[in-house]
């Protein structure tokens, strides 16, 4: 029995800045148009940012916010490592800051 190959144009969902997939458990999704990958977005990949300019995963949507905003930065913790450094991160987009303390 010959083995038949058929070619099935699809669409996918990709983010616009890193390339990543709105997937699920089953994996990357195929839609036969553009309107069933949107309406899929809105249903399943919240809070991804999907407008017909930009499709982004809801990382690189924060990171956007971030540069255009600045960071949301959360309250400084000190290293389980290093007592002279202090860590913070952006609440929005997780990006770390840190500083080493000079009065220990």
């Amino acid at each position: 029995m010959a083995i038949k190959i058929h070619e099935h144009p699809c669409v996918t969902v990709l983010c616009d800045d890193c390339g990543d997939d709105c997937w699920d458990e089953m994996g990357t999704p195929h839609f036969d148009s553009v309107d069933d990958a949107e309406g899929w977005i809105r249903r399943h990949c919240e809070p991804w940012l999907s407008t017909a300019e930009v499709q982004l995963c809801s990382r690189c949507w924060a990171r956007r916010v971030c540069v255009q905003e600045g960071h949301d930065w959360g309250e400084w913790f000190e290293s389980a490592s290093d007592t002279l450094t202090v860590w913070r991160y952006c609440e929005r987009c997780s990006w770390p800051d840190y500083t080493v303390r000079a009065d220990r």
